[in-house]
């Protein structure tokens, strides 16, 4: 028997091209094709498509999408997390400092 997985992509990083590349016709998509996808994949990026990441402070050592999803309380690793509820609340964190993830 096989259990049911979800694969969880998840993507902290700039959405420009290396060229600078912003438009959706310029843009070199970094996601597999559906038909080469898992059955159940969630693919989670930090900003939208042609969107740049914030790095955050050098000081705290991780961007501020990484530290909204390992938030010792709240993070994906917190007893009792639900990747949902998780997911939400990063979005949410985000949006308020001016990045939306995708």
């Amino acid at each position: 028997c096989h259990a049911d997985v979800t694969f969880v992509s998840l993507m902290d990083s700039c959405r420009v091209g290396l060229d600078g590349a912003v438009t959706a016709g310029d843009f070199v998509s970094t996601e597999p094709p559906v038909n080469a996808r898992p059955r159940r994949l969630v693919p989670v990026s930090s900003c939208s498509r042609g969107a740049q990441a914030s790095d955050g402070a050098a000081s705290v050592g991780h961007s501020p999408f990484a530290e909204l999803l390992l938030d010792e309380d709240k993070g994906m690793f917190a007893p009792g997390a639900k990747l949902n509820e998780v997911l939400n609340r990063v979005f949410l964190g985000m949006k308020g400092k001016g990045q939306e993830p995708a």
